[in-house]
């Protein structure tokens, strides 16, 4: 991996510090089953706030549309381009915030010449890119992101029953701030369990669903999301599939950046029109947020950046 801030020459975690993380909320037990095609090495992650399990499965081989597909909505694939996205970071009207970046601004673009025939993956066509997200300031803290719209054939609450996620995250471009990095920028603003709360190496993910009228900050909208948290170690450079169940999700509605929890049962009629990945830190937040929204001025911005493919996105209805 090359860990590198062309700007603020930051040290990067690698795969073999990676390791030596200490281990998050989240524990998984690894066993192996053949399910079709593919051999995968299964991985049950256990959120211990919650019941509700969501499957992370490592694609050991794998071939171009290999899982059936009844009683799904398949969003992205080799055959259905429904990816569209935004890049702060290419802007140069605000391309000050983003001079600690590792790529040119322009490899951070939405472009369809990211859709590139894979051949780890039998041909088949994914969408490659490099996500980035903030640490320091909240304004454009997702600098750039995926997201599908589906307004056209909205989905209500009450028919889904999981998520599923097909991905890969490469090695080569990813980086993650190490906490050595973290701790020199940051150390004398917040503690150090709050440094550990801000991020802590792992690859977080946000999956979210959303309503229609989301995308516009001052109307309330329904979202529901989840925050993945996983080792480098035990997923880079690897195909993996992830399940999330409607029910590990979290409800809220949101306006103007504010969010109010909400519970499924009592939005079980709305419909969701669209769905958005984002990178993200440990706990979702930047350390703005733990400063009462004062920044100091020679605090220097921080990014995670994740080198991903993505092979399939997909509903799965009840």
């Amino acid at each position: 991996m090359r860990g590198i801030f062309h700007a603020n020459r930051h040290s990067a975690i690698t795969i073999t510090q990676a390791m030596t993380l200490k281990p998050t909320m989240k524990t998984f037990t690894i066993k192996t089953l053949v399910m079709s095609s593919w051999l995968w090495s299964f991985s049950v992650f256990s959120d211990t706030s919650s019941n509700h399990h969501v499957a992370i499965n490592i694609i050991k081989e794998c071939q171009p549309d290999a899982e059936r597909r009844q009683n799904q909505i398949v969003l992205f694939h080799s055959d259905v381009f429904s990816l569209s996205g935004w890049n702060h970071i290419s802007d140069e009207s605000i391309s000050a915030e983003f001079l600690g970046v590792a790529l040119p601004p322009e490899r951070y673009d939405f472009s369809t010449s990211n859709y590139i025939a894979d051949p780890t993956c039998g041909g088949e066509i994914t969408y490659r890119t490099v996500l980035v997200k903030k640490l320091t300031d909240w304004h454009h803290q997702h600098a750039n992101g995926l997201e599908i719209n589906f307004a056209g054939s909205p989905t209500k609450v009450e028919s889904l029953a999981s998520i599923i996620i097909e991905l890969k995250i490469h090695s080569a471009e990813t980086v993650i701030p190490h906490t050595t990095a973290l701790n020199e920028a940051y150390g004398e603003y917040i503690s150090q369990e709050e440094l550990l709360a801000l991020d802590n190496g792992n690859i977080n993910l946000s999956i979210t669903l959303f309503e229609q009228g989301a995308n516009d900050p001052s109307t309330l909208s329904l979202n529901a999301s989840y925050l993945s948290s996983l080792t480098p170690s035990s997923i880079m450079d690897e195909w993996i599939h992830i399940e999330v169940p409607l029910a590990a999700l979290d409800f809220y509605k949101e306006q103007n950046y504010s969010d109010t929890p909400i519970l499924m049962e009592d939005v079980s009629k709305s419909e969701f029109v669209g769905i958005r990945l984002n990178p993200e830190s440990q706990n979702g937040k930047v350390l703005r947020h733990f400063l009462n929204g004062q920044l100091p001025d020679d605090i220097p911005e921080l990014f995670k950046e994740y080198h991903v493919s993505i092979k399939r996105v997909a509903l799965v209805t009840r």
